[in-house]
């Protein structure tokens, strides 16, 4: 992995998608409700739809997220703060 890659990763590994609010319904509290899982099973979600933004992000080519990967993030891109300006403007 190059070091741009391998810089990339981390910054994606170490993004809070919650951020610095404290709603009174976090985003992964949220995603595990809306979607009737259990916190153990949203956490393997989140890790794995941070893999799946590096992925796209990286350059390997195209790639294509599970269906509960795609359900994390489609309820990502509804927090706007936190997807556009944070995550795409900031990590990537």
């Amino acid at each position: 992995m190059t070091p741009d890659r391998a810089a990339l990763l981390a910054r994606v590994e170490a993004f809070d998608i919650g951020g610095p609010t404290n709603p009174a319904l976090p985003f992964a509290a949220r995603l595990a409700r809306e979607h009737g899982w259990s916190r153990p099973y949203e956490d393997r979600v989140l890790h794995e739809y941070k893999r799946f933004a590096f992925l796209a992000a990286a350059g390997f080519g195209p790639v294509c997220p599970s269906e509960d990967v795609d359900a994390a993030w489609h309820l990502h891109l509804t927090y706007i703060r936190s997807y556009w300006t944070r995550f795409c403007g900031e990590v990537h």
